[in-house]
């Protein structure tokens, strides 16, 4: 199993000036006022299990999510060692 280690922590806002570093994997995850999900590799999965923690739901005929009040979503960019 791989050791990851956390770089760098930053709440999604806008895409623009995002700067990956070489050699690293961004993972994302939603946080409630009460709860914080697991770290995922992609944004469309952390959003398949933002309903266990409470944090939005993804409506299958639009294939939107839809996140509930006070919900941010995270990333982090992990090293590889």
């Amino acid at each position: 199993m791989e050791r990851l280690v956390m770089l760098t922590k930053r709440n999604i806002g806008t895409a623009s000036g995002e700067h990956h570093y070489s050699g690293t994997m961004t993972k994302y995850r939603f946080v409630t006022p009460t709860r914080t999900g697991k770290w995922y590799s992609d944004i469309e999965q952390a959003q398949r299990f933002a309903e266990r923690i409470g944090a939005g739901f993804f409506e299958r005929m639009t294939r939107r999510f839809v996140a509930y009040k006070d919900t941010r979503l995270e990333s982090a960019d992990f090293v590889n060692s």
